[in-house]
């Protein structure tokens, strides 16, 4: 794994202009950038080098953007690689589906920033002591709202829109992943998480 200012980002995207810009500001953050015009390079690349991360975005020529998330989460050699949506396409149903295929996050291109990319990636990159939220050590789960401790814990995080996300409104899940650094065999470390806009609670 490489050093956090030198990890390697794979940007799949098939805009020219797009990808000037990924570039720009990825370079200006440190990263190492490699580059894919359409779904069948990106698997090649990424199968190649295994990136620390893959900014993917949804419209892609030859392949989508959900298909090449699949393949890549399927394959021995990238299906724990950290990978990010980067899309303008916005879709309830696209989100949902990312998010169930193992995307780390899900980002609207049209309403990011700069400066949210680069914050989002310096997040989700994976560090070497292992204590990464990967998809190969965490667990999503759903909550119910009348379920065990549902209403106690929204009012302990002071939750104004019941289960919902408090930026984009979507239903929250529960990411879980073993803590080794508990004495405990099961011991495991939890956050909220939204799978719309991957804001962490």
């Amino acid at each position: 794994m490489n050093a956090a200012n030198q990890a390697t980002i794979l940007v799949v995207e098939d805009s020219k202009l797009q990808q000037m810009a990924h570039k720009t500001t990825l370079e200006g953050g440190g990263y190492k950038v490699l580059q894919a015009m359409d779904g069948e390079s990106a698997l090649v690349l990424a199968s190649q080098v295994q990136p620390d991360l893959i900014l993917l975005d949804l419209g892609l020529p030859k392949m989508s953007g959900l298909e090449v998330l699949n393949e890549l989460r399927q394959g021995e050699k990238t299906r724990d690689i950290t990978i990010l949506i980067l899309s303008g396409d916005g879709k309830a149903a696209n989100i949902q589906e990312a998010i169930i295929l193992g995307a780390n996050g899900y980002f609207n291109k049209n309403m990011t920033s700069p400066e949210d990319i680069l914050a989002k990636i310096a997040e989700s990159l994976p560090d070497r002591s292992g204590s990464q939220w990967s998809p190969s050590n965490v667990f999503r789960l759903g909550l119910l709202g009348d379920c065990g401790d549902v209403d106690k814990l929204r009012q302990a995080l002071s939750l104004q829109n019941g289960l919902n996300c408090p930026t984009c409104g979507t239903a929250l899940l529960i990411e879980a992943r073993p803590d080794p650094s508990q004495n405990e065999v099961h011991a495991m470390s939890c956050r909220l998480v939204c799978p719309g806009c991957s804001r962490t609670i």
